[in-house]
């Protein structure tokens, strides 16, 4: 890796990290939001009148609150867990990031090798291999 692409990836994790901190405070608002819904919600039930439209409207902000917090959660973890395998790269620690192919980034997990398993056709017709077999059954 030379040291223009250190940069870039340097720079790709700056830029992450800064998303990561303003996720941090979204998850800080959404957690307001679920708390504020859940205290108007136990105020409503202890409520000697009890107003059935507030209730629904609290359960519903709570729930909101925490299913928004819950999913901000997961991408604070996952942006975080990305940044450290931008930075091992960078140290050397693992192989070198994979580069973004012509119709875009490279997808996490895509196979860009043949597995070592498989064997490469045989190019007789003779071959003994069942796909040879198969072949020659087509053909006649």
């Amino acid at each position: 890796m030379n040291k223009e692409q250190k940069e870039a990836w340097l720079k790709e994790a700056e830029m992450q990290m800064k998303a990561i901190r303003t996720l941090e405070k979204y998850n800080m608002a959404a957690l307001a939001v679920a708390g504020l819904g859940a205290a108007f919600c136990y105020f409503n039930f202890r409520a000697a009148d009890r107003n059935l439209l507030l209730i629904i409207c609290s359960v519903v902000l709570a729930a909101l609150g925490a299913l928004s917090s819950m999913v901000l959660s997961v991408g604070i973890r996952n942006g975080k867990a990305n940044v450290a395998r931008i930075l091992d790269a960078v140290e050397g620690k693992i192989p070198e990031m994979p580069a973004a192919d012509k119709a875009g980034a490279s997808k996490p997990g895509a196979a860009s090798e043949v597995p070592s398993n498989t064997e490469p056709k045989a190019a007789d017709a003779g071959s003994a291999t069942p796909a040879g077999d198969a072949e020659d059954g087509k053909k006649g």
